[in-house]
């Protein structure tokens, strides 16, 4: 099998991986940390999971964003094309929003596809997970606990499995080039996505307030969209 390094396996995408990826803790920011990397372990490819997911941390301070997604990003696809080996990116539906996190992640893309036309970028809309969700389904939870209304955006998206897509990748990576879109095939609103994890974390009903977002958040989606199982089914098997 070919050797496969991911990098951020911390996070809620990370966690999902499978246990033969190997898992580094490298810092992209520092180039001796990469080339350390590279040469413990030679990776024919490495998964860049490595970013800042909260947007308001991101406005608030994003000389930190543009390190992490900027030139961490541009450190890692610099050295990975020096070695020969592919970088896959994971990156996001929001990527060229006009906030911060969205122009960061869309400059890290521009610049890891111009350094190696071989490498991957994956978008990635809604996301939850069965080990590590910190996201809506633990917002969710929190405010069944706690029997305060739901607070759900006004928008719509494809709630998407980590697992899903972790598993996609690694098995898929060869086949990833330019930017592609994966997710859970189906759309719904946040508040319909709400209502579903209520329905599977065993709760009869709920109450919900609708949200603005403070912070302008647009996806974008390319012309490669590569659709798995349905985000329903994929919700109740990680949440059941």
């Amino acid at each position: 099998m070919d050797k496969i390094v991911l990098i951020g396996a911390s996070g809620m995408m990370g966690s999902d991986f499978p246990d033969d990826v190997i898992r580094s803790g490298a810092d992209i920011t520092d180039i001796q940390a990469i080339d350390k990397m590279i040469h413990k372990h030679n990776p024919k490819v490495v998964i860049n999971c490595a970013g800042i997911t909260d947007v308001s941390l991101c406005e608030r301070f994003p000389e930190i964003a543009y390190l992490v997604h900027v030139a961490g990003s541009v450190n890692l696809a610099a050295r990975c094309y020096f070695f020969g080996i592919k970088l896959i990116q994971v990156s996001t539906r929001y990527s060229g929003s006009s906030c911060i996190y969205g122009q960061t992640k869309k400059i890290a893309e521009d610049a890891v596809f111009n350094i190696s036309t071989q490498n991957g970028i994956v978008r990635l809309p809604w996301l939850f997970g069965k080990k590590n969700d910190k996201r809506f389904v633990s917002t969710v939870r929190k405010c069944l606990e706690k029997n305060e209304p739901i607070p759900v955006y006004e928008e719509t998206g494809s709630p998407t499995y980590t697992k899903d897509v972790a598993e996609f990748i690694v098995q898929e990576w060869k086949n990833i080039y330019g930017v592609m879109d994966v997710c859970n095939s189906g759309v719904v609103t946040r508040e319909e996505w709400a209502k579903e994890i209520v329905k599977a974390l065993g709760h009869k009903k709920a109450e919900f307030t609708l949200m603005k977002r403070e912070i302008e958040m647009k996806e974008t989606s390319s012309n490669m969209v590569h659709l798995l199982r349905p985000w329903k089914e994929a919700l109740w098997f990680a949440l059941t």
